[in-house]
């Protein structure tokens, strides 16, 4: 737990947590079946709560290999399955350079495709991403704060890095 957000599900690859009516996703791997099994559970859980929609924030790190296919029907399984709900979805590709600029580029051509209802935009860091869900915040009380987001996903760094070295 952190002052700002709640710890929902950690495995060695992936962290996801909430803050208000945002879902903060941290992953070094591409996601598998048992992240998306967490991740649809948090966001019932979070619908259950309160009804309504929520904004999300998709922390890839830039050694994260490409999804499989299989991993990508996953992932366009559960943005279709929770595109209604979602008002903001920022994704984050950290690390400097090529690759890292690489993959930003990769993620705005497919998020232009996509044509989701929802806005999407990809970011270099979590905190511009943080500033952006928060100038667009449909509800002051969405319980994200900009400056708290880095906090948040630092320490869902820690958790993964920690259960990667426990093996």
């Amino acid at each position: 737990m952190n002052r700002f957000g709640t710890h929902v599900y950690a495995d060695q690859h992936h962290c996801i947590a909430t803050a208000g009516r945002c879902i903060i996703t941290y992953s070094k791997q591409p996601p598998d079946a048992k992240y998306f099994a967490a991740w649809h559970a948090t966001v019932d859980h979070l619908l259950q709560q309160a009804p309504g929609m929520f904004s999300v924030v998709n922390v890839i790190d830039s050694s994260a290999p490409p999804p499989s296919d299989a991993a990508r029907q996953l992932i366009a399984d559960a943005m279709q399955r929770h595109a209604r709900s979602i008002d903001r979805f920022a994704h984050v590709v950290e690390g400097r350079g090529f690759g890292a600029a690489a993959i930003r580029s990769a993620l705005s051509l497919l998020s232009l495709a996509a044509r989701t209802p929802y806005r999407q935009k990809v970011f270099a860091s979590v905190e511009d991403a943080g500033a952006w869900l928060v100038q667009a915040a449909s509800e002051p009380s969405s319980g994200l704060e900009a400056r708290a987001l880095s906090s948040l996903v630092h320490t869902m760094r820690d958790k993964v890095a920690g259960l990667a070295r426990a093996g």
